[in-house]
């Protein structure tokens, strides 16, 4: 039963960004990041590391393994 809710949770990172009503902007001060350096991350311009999933998902108060990355 858990790991059917778990599978239920898992949001992408753009429906999370969409459902706070952020901008890359208001993202800025929150993970650290410029806004043209999260758009180029996002985009799978640049390589989405580790230390990247975990600040986006402090912001979002979740479990980065509970977020779908875009994959580069």
């Amino acid at each position: 039963m858990t790991g059917n809710k778990a599978k239920q949770n898992r949001w992408t990172i753009h429906q999370l960004i969409s459902d706070y009503g952020y901008s890359y902007r208001d993202l800025e001060p929150l993970v650290g990041y410029s806004a043209s350096m999260i758009c180029r991350l996002l985009k799978g311009e640049r390589r989405l590391r580790s230390r990247h999933k975990t600040r986006f998902a402090q912001v979002f108060n979740m479990d980065e393994k509970n977020i779908i990355w875009p994959i580069k």
